[in-house]
């Protein structure tokens, strides 16, 4: 852990390090500016250009000895937490982020789901999204090898 209570992903708790790589993406497709970043006891943190921002508790990590199928547990907290993410971005800006095409004020719906040990984030229709995150594999038979750098 750094001084300032961040996690760094490598030996950490499989519900850590998948967090931590969420953040990472999360940091890829926010305007610029702002910064999400996971900290140790569970909480994403926010961060705002304006100084502001939010911190969403996302959970202690589970022990290492969870199954791959516990982790389907994260398409609900994820979907709330890339909606909290859309928050702080539109409150902030006062202006939707993401913004559905053609649409003047209406931002897209942020979703999430798992499938075949994939986490599959994005803002908008799931076959045509705004913004789509970079895909996370939980690869292995066990939760323990979630691959924050996944090559899918």
């Amino acid at each position: 852990m750094s001084s300032d209570g961040l996690v760094e992903p490598s030996g950490r708790s499989s519900e850590a390090r998948l967090w931590q790589a969420l953040a990472t993406r999360l940091n890829e497709v926010v305007p610029s500016g702002f910064r999400v970043r996971y900290r140790d006891g569970g909480h994403l943190v926010i961060e705002a250009p304006d100084g502001l921002g939010s911190a969403a508790f996302v959970g202690k990590a589970e022990s290492a000895d969870a199954s791959l199928e516990r982790l389907e547990w994260a398409a609900g907290p994820v979907r709330r937490l890339l909606s909290d993410v859309q928050d702080v971005v539109s409150e902030t800006t006062r202006d939707p982020w993401p913004r559905m095409p053609g649409a003047k004020r209406v931002e897209a719906p942020a979703g999430a789901r798992v499938a075949n040990g994939v986490l599959h984030c994005w803002y908008g229709d799931e076959q045509a999204p705004v913004i789509a995150l970079r895909q996370l594999a939980l690869t292995g038979g066990r939760a323990d090898v979630v691959s924050p750098d996944d090559e899918l």
